[in-house]
Formats: C-alpha cells, structure tokens, sequence
C-alpha cells in the first residue's frame, strides 16, 4: 500500500525549518508515495501573505530546494477552515507528520494528536525534531527580521529568494 502523508502549516512564509520536514515526510512516504504540503487559511487569523502568494512560494521554494525525486512526490494545497485531520481522511492520508522544536511544541502537538486519535485512529503522526542549526528558524522570526538594515543578509539561510523577493515587493508598497 502507498503511503499518503501531509505536512500542513500556514507557511507565512515558507523556511529552510519547513523544507527539512517536507523534505524527512517525503523521504518516509516512499518512492510510490504522495505528500501533501497542505498550506491551512484560518479566515480568523491574519496573514502577512495572501494565500496566492503562498502557495506560489511555496511551489517555487519546494522545487528549487528539494531533489527532484522528493519534489515529484509532492501535491500543494489547500484546507480552509477546516481541521487538518478532516482533510488527511479526505485524502486517505496514512500519516500526519508534524516537526517539534521545543517543548512547547510538543505539549501543543501532543495535545493535537490525542484529538486527532479521538476522530480518526488510522492516521498515524510522526514527529520530527529538527537539528540544531533548523531549531530556531519560524515563520515569525523571519517577519520579526524583515525591514531592518540588512535584514535580506540575516534571513537568506532561513528563506528562498523567492521569498525575500516577496518581502520586498510588499516593503515596496509599504504594506
């Protein structure tokens, strides 16, 4: 049986620490595998970038970043409003793959997979703790960088230049 995972997250923006796990969950999904990189709108938060301009960053970071054999094992899309574990039944996911940075991470995570076990038991999540010198890296962090003197210097290793592109185009506008 082929394995179908997702890796989900709002990706304001996308980072190096995301490409890591996408990179991990499609390694683990297998040659005949899917993963689904499912960008989540939540129409009660508010994002730095339109949803467009993320899930374009997001194809254009994946590519560019990932070895061809793990980028063809990849599906983009898109969950609005919606839990994640209805989409991963929607998609016959087997698994639900998560990275955890720190220990708030994990209680948060650990809290989501016991509801997640409650509604849909056959979806297995698998955890993945990034190495150190990805530990650090957050879509907030980033934004918490752009604008300043030299921010593009500072963020490069975290983010495509696809992305800092992005940021300026936005400065650019002063939005």
């Amino acid at each position: 049986m082929s394995k179908i995972g997702v890796v989900a997250g709002s990706f304001d923006p996308i980072t190096a620490g995301h490409v890591w796990l996408i990179g991990k969950a499609a390694e683990l999904v297998g040659e005949g595998g899917k993963l689904h990189v499912t960008m989540a709108v939540n129409p009660a938060k508010k994002y730095y970038f339109d949803a467009e301009t993320r899930i374009s960053l997001i194809q254009t970071t994946l590519e560019n970043w990932l070895p061809t054999a793990l980028f063809n094992r990849i599906v983009v899309d898109v969950i609005d409003n919606d839990l994640l574990i209805n989409h991963a039944r929607r998609i016959s996911a087997t698994h639900i793959f998560r990275g955890i940075r720190n220990a708030v991470d994990f209680n948060y995570e650990a809290d989501i997979q016991q509801v997640n076990l409650k509604i849909c038991s056959n979806i297995d999540t698998v955890f993945f703790i990034p190495p150190p010198d990805m530990s650090s890296i957050s879509s907030s962090t980033v934004k918490g960088l752009v604008g300043f003197d030299g921010w593009e210097n500072v963020v490069e290793e975290y983010i495509h230049k696809s992305v800092i592109t992005a940021f300026k185009e936005k400065l650019k506008c002063g939005q």
